[in-house]
């Protein structure tokens, strides 16, 4: 009983830690846009403290407080599979793809240099390489791995997952359709990345299938029923389906980005299980 509530308080600190680190880099970040520097700049600044502040605080609370090891949650160096890079890549081009059947049009974001410069820092770099890789850390490394060693891994592969969902909703206001939507849908990649983890046995492998779906989806393409400033190519849909256009939230609570997330989870399930054979 001792080991599972510590499991618990840990898993809780990791969300505070990962929230506390955020907060210091978009800080210090926000100096250099005060100085009156570009954009970028402070995206590039933002995506090397965030993760980097993250590691470190996972990694001293974890070995002086509870005395884990993070290699023993699968946070080491990486090892990446090539099957997991070919389905990073195809799953949020897949999704496009099928929005290309619902009738719309692809509108280019017309901006500066200086702009275009900033989108990408901040659709690759932030969202993709930086937050893919400290969510990922948090949720299915450490937390997953703590439950799994624990409890079991069945608990291990639902509470982050679950949990996951329910993070996304904080700050945003939704409607109560919206809010079913993206828990099923978070929950839903959630459980996909922990299975990708779980097959690999490296952290690294669902951290590329977050960053690249995250730097494609928000960060160079958007996908929905209005053109967005913040990337380079908007597609313009027309749709008054809260299940294809993901209600509130976006297309990442979508039936085609749901469908994705089930496709790759059972890929992940038939390795898993070949594995063992």
């Amino acid at each position: 009983m001792k080991n599972k509530l510590k499991a618990i308080v840990f898993c809780i600190i990791a969300v505070v830690i990962l929230a506390i680190s955020q907060g210091i880099a978009m800080i210090i970040g926000s100096l250099f846009s005060i100085l009156g520097l570009p954009d970028f700049i402070e995206a590039f600044v933002d995506s090397i403290l965030y993760p980097v502040l993250s590691f470190i605080g996972l990694k001293l609370t974890a070995e002086k407080i509870f005395k884990y090891s993070l290699k023993d949650f699968r946070i080491k160096k990486p090892e990446i599979k090539w099957y997991w890079v070919v389905v990073s890549v195809l799953l949020p081009l897949s999704v496009i793809a099928m929005f290309q059947f619902i009738s719309g049009e692809w509108i280019i974001n017309e901006v500066g240099l200086i702009t275009k410069i900033s989108i990408i820092v901040w659709g690759i770099l932030f969202y993709g390489v930086a937050v893919g890789i400290v969510e990922e850390m948090v949720f299915r490394g450490v937390i997953m791995g703590v439950l799994e060693k624990e409890f079991n891994l069945k608990i291990a592969i639902i509470v982050p997952s679950v949990l996951f969902g329910l993070v996304h909703i904080i700050g945003i206001s939704l409607d109560i359709m919206s809010i079913i939507q993206l828990i099923i849908a978070g929950t839903m990649v959630g459980i996909m990345f922990s299975l990708i983890e779980y097959q690999s046995g490296n952290f690294w492998n669902n951290a590329i299938t977050h960053g690249l779906w995250n730097a494609l989806i928000i960060g160079i393409f958007h996908i929905g029923l209005e053109k967005s400033d913040s990337s380079l190519l908007s597609y313009v849909f027309n749709s008054d389906s809260f299940i294809i256009s993901g209600g509130d939230f976006g297309i990442e609570s979508s039936i085609f980005a749901i469908t994705g997330y089930v496709v790759v989870s059972v890929i992940a399930l038939v390795l898993i299980k070949k594995k063992r054979v």
